[in-house]
């Protein structure tokens, strides 16, 4: 091991000697390959570089991270934070979920070392979070183990229970045999002072199933905690279990915990053995300290040495309220329930939100939806009223259309009318015969309408028809008009005079609106006063037949 130290400084050295780009990734990753079984050789490779020195801040994160890791695993206790705060300030917004959980979880490692259980904690809480994204699953069982001993630390065994399954579920997915089997160690004593004792015994059949695995102090604690398991339960081989105890560790006795020994024998009510197993504990106890004292003290008192008894528990007192009071100075048990509670006021103000959003798009919808509708209404409404004002239209062309039909039989009939003019009234009665059927049967009603309204819109058609028609019957009446200054038009009405057609007539023929205008000029251009206008007309034409 000492020569691939030595080589991989003189790497290091070697580059940044001759002055090249050291390519200090490089160097990083290879401090990471040996962190986990060369922690000592990572923490060389990176005491050749200065953090100060690195060219980026992604490379200053990385090495505070790196030799964050390398100082813990060399047992050497940091109580500052200026290496983690670097590593945690630029991991925060950058990195992988390991890189994240990594630098909450050191950094809660110096609050330990600073014994500020409730930022420890509050730590190890952030951490927690980057667990669904994590690979590493070796340091996601760290984590929960670390949470776990806090738990402990302040007596919430209950707390501890899901940290500590977690610790030895992501243990054994990290394949990592000897902290899988530390962790049901830990998992065994706390389901143990939890009395889930069915719990507890599936446990022990799991550890027995690797204690081939085991190194000897993971073996000693297991025995510890099935002393203990069958004290509580008043197992009658508890006593063998104990002798089994001894006899595994004869020659180590630095490994065997006599404290545990001293109490299972006074339970066990064998008093004799538990003053003999406290004597040995004298030794050690400055290893043991509380425990030693408060054991000591139940022993000394039951077999009546009162004195000795008063001794250990006056100073197993005042070393537990003084723990006490720094424990519970900070709220440490609250911690999780604090960041639950903050995490779902958060939740609750996001939900309180959407439901706001999700409110306004629905009363947005029904505005929408009424006014939509609305339009619709609207136009339905404008729709109706339109039919029914050509239904209305229609009704009016019809009652006209009939009073015309009658009118035009009878010119018709006259034998003397003109034979041009007369197949041209045909035409038009066989028009307003079309248009009045379809108006009662209700069958091709479109159709009559666009023919009797295509035939109106030939008005020129129709009076230039009339007009050469008298010029042929009567061309001296035609002349007169002509004399008087009449236009082409105007002798047209002239001549729908003479053949039977009133003023009114004339304007449905023509498609006039105000024709009384135009009547008005011809009478003023013919000199007629008083008679009616279709009656001078028809005089002249006689005069001049």
């Amino acid at each position: 091991m000492k020569r691939y130290i030595a080589a991989v400084v003189m790497m290091v050295i070697s580059l940044q000697c001759t002055k090249q780009d050291p390519k200090t990734h490089i160097i990083l990753e290879s401090a990471a390959k040996c962190m986990e079984h060369h922690p000592d050789s990572s923490l060389a490779i990176l005491n050749t570089l200065k953090l100060d020195s690195l060219p980026s801040q992604k490379e200053r994160a990385r090495y505070a991270l790196l030799k964050s890791i390398a100082l813990d695993k060399n047992y050497i206790d940091v109580t500052s934070d200026s290496l983690t705060s670097i590593a945690l300030a630029y991991y925060k917004k950058h990195g992988t979920p390991d890189d994240k959980l990594k630098a909450y979880y050191y950094n809660g490692v110096i609050c330990r070392n600073n014994n500020d259980t409730e930022k420890e904690m509050s730590n190890y809480i952030q951490a927690e979070k980057h667990v669904g994204g994590s690979k590493d699953y070796v340091y996601v069982g760290r984590l929960y183990n670390a949470k776990m001993m806090v738990y402990k630390e302040i007596f919430n065994v209950e707390k501890a229970l899901e940290p500590a399954e977690q610790a030895a579920r992501y243990y054994l997915k990290g394949k990592d045999t000897v902290r899988f089997i530390t962790a049901l160690n830990n998992l065994s004593s706390t389901l143990l002072s939890s009395n889930k004792h069915d719990s507890l015994r599936i446990c022990f059949s799991k550890i027995q199933e690797s204690l081939k695995y085991m190194t000897s102090k993971q073996k000693s604690i297991y025995y510890v905690n099935l002393i203990n398991y069958k004290v509580a339960v008043s197992d009658s081989t508890s006593l063998e279990t104990i002798n089994e105890y001894i006899s595994e560790f004869k020659d180590n006795d630095s490994l065997i915990r006599w404290h545990i020994i001293a109490d299972a024998y006074l339970k066990t009510n064998n008093l004799v053995e538990a003053v003999s197993a406290i004597q040995k504990l004298d030794e050690s106890r400055n290893i043991w300290g509380n425990v030693y004292h408060n054991i000591a003290s139940d022993i000394y008192g039951a077999i009546g040495d009162y004195e000795r008894a008063y001794r250990h528990s006056k100073i197993y007192q005042e070393a537990s309220l003084a723990k006490d009071y720094s424990l519970f100075q900070g709220d440490t048990k609250f911690l999780e329930e604090r960041d639950f509670s903050r995490q779902r006021s958060t939740e609750q103000k996001y939900m309180i939100i959407i439901l706001l959003l999700a409110v306004i798009i629905a009363v947005l919808s029904i505005i929408l939806f009424y006014y939509y509708h609305k339009e619709i209404n609207n136009k339905r409404v404008q729709k109706i009223m339109e039919i029914e004002s050509q239904k209305a239209q229609l009704a009016d062309e019809y009652e006209k259309a009939l009073a015309e039909q009658e009118k035009l039989r009878i010119i018709v009939s006259n034998k003397s009318l003109n034979p041009n003019i007369k197949k041209l009234l045909k035409q038009r009665l066989a028009i307003l015969n079309k248009f009045i059927v379809s108006n009662i049967s209700g069958v091709n009603m479109d159709d009559s309408v666009k023919e009797l309204q295509l035939f109106l819109s030939n008005n020129d058609d129709f009076v230039k028809s009339t007009i050469l028609s008298f010029k042929i019957t009567h061309p001296k009446f035609i002349s007169f008009l002509v004399s008087r200054g009449l236009s082409q038009w105007e002798i047209g009405c002239c001549c729908l005079y003479c053949i039977g057609l009133n003023g009114s007539e004339i304007s449905n023929y023509l498609n006039i609106k105000y024709f009384y205008k135009n009547s008005s000029v011809i009478r003023k251009k013919l000199g007629i006063q008083s008679v009616n206008i279709d009656t001078f007309l028809l005089n002249k034409m006689k005069e001049m037949a």
